[in-house]
């Protein structure tokens, strides 16, 4: 997992840390585009909202798609060694028996040092911006906010 993480495999290698640096804030600023920042699982609200102001033969149409699994719970755990999990008759016996973790919790521990041991953070860049922008995000009810100049600088 470790060496993963270390390569920057996959998803580990993207996300908000490469896309909200300083310069797209500067960028933002200066240009001051109509921008909305939305919550991935508001994104049937924004095609309606779309739909009703610019294809209003959609909205009988719309969501256009669902996620039957929106709402299952996917628990992944990690385990030492190399033997064959399936033999495991339940997760919680895997968890008990052959020293599994929930990732959550392996990540919670070990997230910030390995940050730190890897240097993933060595281009970074206005963490605390998208951290206030978050908590903005996530205090409205719709999950939705209307980017300004104005509200970057209060971040």
């Amino acid at each position: 997992m470790v060496d993963l993480i270390a390569r920057r495999h996959r998803e580990v290698g993207g996300g908000a840390t490469k896309i909200l640096t300083c310069q797209l804030y500067n960028t933002i600023q200066e240009n001051e585009p109509q921008l909305v920042f939305l919550h991935y699982k508001q994104v049937n609200k924004l095609k309606t909202l779309l739909a009703k102001h610019h294809c209003p033969e959609l909205l009988d149409k719309l969501p256009i798609k669902l996620n039957a699994a929106e709402d299952k719970e996917v628990t992944v755990f990690l385990h030492i060694g190399r033997d064959n999990t399936r033999n495991a008759a339940s997760m919680k016996e895997l968890f008990r028996e052959k020293g599994a973790v929930r990732i959550e919790e392996w990540l919670q521990a070990k997230g910030p040092p390995m940050e730190w041991a890897l240097n993933l953070r060595n281009e970074v860049s206005c963490q605390a911006k998208t951290t206030h922008m978050e908590n903005e995000l996530f205090g409205c009810p719709d999950e939705a906010l209307k980017v300004t100049s104005a509200s970057i600088n209060r971040w």
